[in-house]
């Protein structure tokens, strides 16, 4: 009887123990998945931030290039051809500058980016599907 009574209160005990070390794994999990939702958000802000100092920056471009034109209109067509060669190659090296970008940002940040690629998935997928497609 006192065997039983002692199997019983290491069974407890085992069962206790693994109680409190689920409950700290899974609080590590919920500090962890924090850490990867702050990352996520930064990583957004950042993209979001780089595409709107790109935008900019082919905005700039194309202006200056639609003034540049104007001075040209009169002259020869080799100058318009150079500077349309040069709003190119600008706009190819900014775009490129971009990607580059993005794709360290996504070295850096696998997860966030897979979480922010699924999250503008959903959307885009939602936005895309018929109004009377049936969700069931």
């Amino acid at each position: 009887m006192a065997q039983m009574r002692e199997n019983e209160k290491n069974l407890k005990s085992a069962i206790d123990t693994a109680a409190e070390k689920t409950k700290g794994a899974a609080d590590w999990a919920t500090e962890k998945m924090e850490g990867v939702k702050e990352t996520a958000s930064q990583f957004s802000e950042a993209v979001g931030d780089r595409a709107r100092d790109m935008a900019r920056t082919v905005a700039d471009s194309a202006s200056r290039a639609k003034e540049r034109i104007g001075e040209w209109a009169s002259e020869t067509a080799e100058p318009v051809g150079e500077f349309a060669s040069e709003a190119y190659n600008y706009t190819r090296d900014a775009t490129q500058q971009l990607g580059a970008n993005l794709t360290t940002a996504i070295r850096k940040n696998p997860l966030a980016a897979v979480a922010i690629g699924f999250g503008l998935g959903m959307v885009f997928g939602r936005l895309i599907m018929p109004p009377w497609h049936n969700h069931a």
